[in-house]
């Protein structure tokens, strides 16, 4: 009985040492977010800026539509596309510092429709929009 105890203990004592003591670490929450976006509601209440540029893209043929504010806020709605995503790219070219937001919109449905705001740093120097149709492409 003993044997069988001190034989229990040590495969237990064995476990623990294999497999170790794994601390999670802390989550870093302290940064600040280099670009933000959000999805909209249509029947939400918006800036007059923001509401007159609503109304005249819901009358228009067109489907992307896209406004552009002087504080860094990109307002994207686009008709037909389903889901969006936003990305941030800091580069160097040649010595020359380039940095991208990227809006990238997944084709859907006719009736389907995405309305985002997009907010970022002033001091970036390209803003896309890229439309893809294919979801393997979107993740």
């Amino acid at each position: 009985m003993i044997k069988t105890l001190k034989f229990g203990w040590m495969l237990i004592l064995s476990l623990f040492i294999i497999s170790g003591c794994h601390a999670t670490p802390e989550q870093d929450t302290s940064r600040d977010e280099v670009v933000d976006y959000e999805n909209l509601s249509l029947d939400e209440q918006y800036s007059d800026e923001v509401s007159h540029w609503l109304s005249q893209a819901d009358e228009s043929e067109g489907k992307l539509h896209h406004l552009s504010l002087a504080d860094g806020t990109e307002y994207v709605y686009a008709e037909g596309f389903t889901e969006a995503k936003v990305s941030y790219t800091y580069e160097n070219h040649d010595g020359s510092i380039v940095s991208e937001v990227e809006a990238t919109l997944l084709k859907g449905e006719r009736n389907d429709h995405v309305f985002i705001k997009v907010t970022y740093p002033h001091n970036v120097d390209v803003v896309t929009l890229n439309a893809v149709e294919d979801q393997s492409q979107f993740y």
